[in-house]
């Protein structure tokens, strides 16, 4: 369809200029008319997103990869 909801916690920044992770949202992308990307999505499915994409369906364990290897990169931004 044209448009999907995901669940999300998205990249806040702080008034002192540090990053971090935003409480849980519900979002909704848009297809683009443009786009010629196709992932099956069904309910319950953990998917990537890339700039408002959604690019591929995810393990758990690959969830809990990403979600460790974002908050390092965090903690690195902020650590200047």
């Amino acid at each position: 369809g044209p448009s999907i909801k995901v669940k999300t916690e998205p990249l806040l920044m702080n008034a002192n200029g540090t990053l971090q992770l935003g409480g849980e949202i519900e979002k909704k992308l848009m297809r683009k008319l443009n786009d010629d990307y196709m992932i099956d999505v069904k309910i319950g499915d953990i998917i990537s997103i890339h700039w408002d994409v959604p690019c591929e369906i995810i393990s758990p364990e690959q969830k809990q990869y990403l979600e460790r290897h974002t908050q390092l990169s965090i903690n690195l931004a902020n650590s200047h």
